[in-house]
């Protein structure tokens, strides 16, 4: 039990992590970037209007882009760690059921 807690915090951990970035990330790109038109609408239609941007460069968008690198390898390690801890909560059951003799209950 202790382990499975122990795993759960270092998921919230890294989930905070995770928003932190993608919430640094992404808002100063769009203040950065984006048109008021185009920001408008993201918000407030889930469509952009048109794909101008304003006051973009090379490193602007590689930098985006390590940034979206980033935040999709630590989506990946927290899907795994999720997964792990699912199989860590329904094995007990499994083992219950087997010893114990029980279907569907």
């Amino acid at each position: 039990m202790a382990n499975y807690e122990a795993k759960e915090n270092a998921i919230k951990v890294l989930s905070d992590v995770d928003l932190r970035i993608v919430t640094s990330a992404l808002e100063t790109f769009f203040k950065e970037h984006y048109t008021l038109t185009n920001m408008y609408s993201a918000f407030h239609r889930d469509s952009i209007i048109d794909g101008k941007l304003r006051n973009i460069s090379q490193n602007d968008l590689d930098q985006l882009g390590v940034q979206l690198v980033l935040i999709a390898t630590i989506n990946g390690g927290l899907i795994k760690e999720q997964n792990n801890l699912i199989k860590m909560a329904v094995e007990p059951i499994h083992y219950v059921r087997e010893k114990f003799h029980l279907e569907n209950e």
